[in-house]
């Protein structure tokens, strides 16, 4: 699972290679992130639990039992969420760039200091004006060592119907209990937006079309 402001794009290098090491990989786009429909409900629509039914979903449909489980940025979170909820079903889990919540809850003040833009980004319409101010400067900054920064940023500069810019994916915080448990190494998994898998086999009819809960 990607990160913010990412889409299933972001596994382009490793997706290869794990394939080529005879890993199925399956890295959807979550929620409300790049081209993908996005809910209608507000912050509520794009909280953990629901991405966590969306996989659900997507891996019933792809016939999927057991696998190992990679989450990036805001992927992460939603990964603890869903090995959280089949614990049984996950051989293997890789935290990358936000770890643990215990950990980040336990990491103390410094830590949500550095966390600021968590809290920020659950003011709908406030978060949008900030980014886009400047042309994009404090998103540019944000992003500064991001290598698609550019295509990011175009993409968030669509306007809506409002005239503001494009909303930004995410949503609500993650709640409910926290489980501590080992991470390890693991394989992660795509699709593309053009009904293909990342690895370039061919989706079965609607394999992907799964309904928002």
């Amino acid at each position: 699972m990607h990160g913010f402001p990412d889409s299933h794009h972001l596994w382009r290098h490793q997706v290869p290679a794990l394939t080529s090491a005879g890993f199925r990989c399956v890295a959807p786009t979550l929620r409300g992130f790049g081209a993908s429909d996005r809910p209608e409900g507000g912050p509520e629509a794009y909280h953990p639990a629901k991405h966590v039914g969306d996989l659900l979903e997507l891996l019933a449909r792809l016939d999927v039992d057991r696998f190992h489980l990679v989450g990036h940025d805001w992927g992460s979170g939603v990964a603890q969420g869903l090995a959280h909820a089949v614990t049984d079903r996950v051989r293997s889990l890789s935290l990358l760039s936000v770890g643990h919540l215990t950990a980040n809850l336990e990491a103390g003040w410094e830590q949500r200091q550095r966390s600021w833009y968590m809290l920020l980004f659950q003011l709908a319409g406030v978060a949008e004006d900030w980014l886009a101010r400047d042309d994009f400067a404090q998103l540019r900054e944000m992003l500064a060592e991001h290598p698609d920064a550019e295509s990011v940023i175009e993409r968030c500069a669509r306007r809506g119907a409002d005239g503001r810019p494009e909303r930004l994916p995410g949503g609500a915080a993650a709640g409910g209990p926290v489980r501590r448990g080992p991470v390890g190494a693991a394989a992660s998994g795509g699709r593309s937006g053009d009904g293909r898998l990342v690895d370039g086999r061919p989706l079965p009819d609607r394999a992907l079309d799964v309904p928002y809960g």
